[in-house]
C-alpha cells in the first residue's frame, strides 16, 4: 500500500534513523477516492454489489435500484473527505 501511494505521489519516503513516510502534497488535496483508486482500484465501491459485469439503467441487477443510492453516497463521502478530514472525525463513536 504505501509503494502504491509513493508511485502516486501521496507519500515519499525519508531515510535515516528518523525516516519513514511524510505526505508529498497538503492533506486537504489527498481524497480518500485518490488513495483508494491508488491501491486497489474504485471498481469495488463504483461497480455492481452483485458483481456483474452489465449492470447498469438499462440492465439493472435485483439490488441496482436499492443500492444505488446507498453506492452514491458512499462514492460522494469517499470522492469529498481529504486526508486532513479524517483527523477532526471522532472514531471512537462509531
Amino acid at each position: 500500500m504505501m509503494t502504491d501511494m509513493s508511485k502516486n505521489g501521496f507519500i515519499r519516503s525519508m531515510q535515516g534513523r528518523d525516516g519513514g513516510y511524510v505526505f508529498a502534497k497538503n492533506a486537504n488535496e489527498i481524497f480518500l477516492s485518490d488513495v483508494i483508486d491508488a491501491v486497489e482500484g474504485m471498481d469495488y465501491y463504483t461497480g455492481c454489489i452483485m458483481g456483474h459485469d452489465q449492470c447498469s439503467s438499462e440492465n439493472p441487477c435485483s439490488l441496482h435500484e436499492a443500492y444505488g443510492p446507498i453506492r452514491d453516497k458512499l462514492v460522494g463521502f469517499l470522492e469529498s473527505t481529504t486526508i486532513a478530514k479524517l483527523k477532526n472525525i471522532d472514531i471512537v463513536k462509531y
